[in-house]
């Protein structure tokens, strides 16, 4: 990825998610893409892991306590050149049971977060099609949120990515082969 984050300024390759061992999903774009987009950051609710030049968000990661990343590659996807998707540079993603994406607490974490990225929303100088994208998309899981949040607390660990895929992706995949 240096190689690439020379010419553009940031760039990724696919995250691909293990649940117990098994690859349950591939983010990345759509086709053939060479490029990320707002859509591709923003709606496929999967981290990429990006390489910048540290002059695109010299301030490091944002201060939100949940989904960081997306509200980073955002950041980095308005202050760069282009940026760069490298199929061959994969992530994996590993989703244990506790981690953040997987406990009991993911919903009241989810809840703060999602406040917190709609303040951040507010005050970055961003371009306005990207500010309406993502607090579209925070509004959509803070709905999702609230929904899982009627769950009985035992059962609540992977709630919130049983409402993603409820919510029009009962496989669980991004729409890209696994």
């Amino acid at each position: 990825l240096i190689g690439t984050v020379g010419q553009c300024g940031a760039a990724c390759g696919p995250t691909v998610e293990f649940c117990d061992g098994v690859v349950t999903r591939i983010a990345r774009p759509q086709g053939a893409a060479t490029a990320l987009t707002l859509d591709d950051i923003c709606r496929l609710r999967m981290p990429f892991v990006p390489v910048f030049r540290r002059r695109l968000a010299p301030e490091g990661w944002p201060l939100v306590s949940y989904a960081e990343d997306v509200v980073l590659n955002v950041e980095l996807l308005t202050r760069a050149r282009s940026y760069a998707f490298v199929n061959e540079a994969a992530y994996a993603y590993h989703v244990r049971q506790g981690s953040l994406s997987n406990d009991a607490n993911t919903l009241e974490r989810a809840r703060q977060g999602y406040a917190e990225i709609l303040a951040y929303i507010a005050r970055a100088a961003w371009p306005d099609t990207a500010r309406n994208v993502l607090e579209e998309v925070i509004r959509e899981d803070m709905a999702m949120v609230e929904a899982a949040s009627g769950i009985e607390a035992s059962s609540r660990a992977g709630a919130w990515r049983e409402a993603w895929k409820r919510k029009g992706n009962p496989d669980g995949n991004d729409g890209s082969a696994t």
